[in-house]
């Protein structure tokens, strides 16, 4: 029993490990994380404070005419990056449940296979006792080895979500820092990087707009 609980829980460490997922990865370099150039600078000061950005103050302090082409495509790119985040994402969450699904399968067929190695009075020599051990053995190994399937599975998108973050927290930055550039100097720019983050029909009716305006500019030339 000691040997199959140490291999579970071998197993699942190797997930939780492999696919941990950082909390502010926004370390990463513009070669990994964007085709923009502009590294994200600080905008806020040693006395700037988180507060909560409400819609109607973001919307206040948003100038679509003062942005050009360039902005329309960080826009976009950030739009991208977080369709992808999402797309990855869900089949993470799938992933992982099924992880833990079958966590618990192994564990309620090794306690099935040791009740059976233990069972008092049995004669080890009955061939339906034998049988109904051997029984047990395969069962547990059909679920360890699919125990590992989804463990790999796991890993593998796992580590597409690690980077899509990492990414994505990155062009996050950049486009608060751009959009709200007239901000007050005492708001921290996590204020409203968070607010991006829980608003994206905010940034999709900004992209709208702005693509609208350059075109109307483009047809008047």
């Amino acid at each position: 029993m000691k040997l199959a609980v140490t291999i579970l829980a071998s197993i699942l460490a190797i997930c939780s490990v492999t696919t941990a997922i950082p909390v502010n990865p926004s370390a990463a370099t513009s070669a990994e994380t964007s085709t923009s150039t502009a590294q994200p600078t600080e905008i806020t000061s040693t006395e700037s404070e988180y507060r909560k950005i409400s819609h109607e103050e973001a919307t206040g302090l948003v100038d679509i005419s003062q942005f050009s082409e360039n902005d329309a495509n960080l826009i976009e790119e950030y739009l991208l990056m977080d369709q992808r985040y999402d797309d990855i994402n869900k089949p993470y969450d799938v992933a992982n449940f099924e992880r833990l699904d079958q966590g618990k399968l192994v564990e309620q067929l090794t306690e099935q296979k040791e009740k059976l190695l233990h069972k008092p009075y049995q004669d080890e020599n009955d061939p339906m006792y034998q049988e109904e051990l051997e029984n047990s053995k395969l069962k547990l190994k059909k679920a360890l080895r699919e125990l590992k399937r989804i463990v790999k599975k796991c890993e593998r998108i796992g580590n597409s979500l690690y980077y899509a973050t990492s990414q994505l927290n990155y062009s996050r930055e950049n486009l608060a820092e751009r959009l709200f550039q007239n901000g007050p100097s005492g708001t921290s720019l996590n204020s409203y990087v968070e607010f991006l983050e829980s608003n994206r029909d905010f940034v999709e009716k900004i992209y709208e707009s702005l693509t609208l305006q350059l075109s109307q500019q483009s047809k008047s030339e």
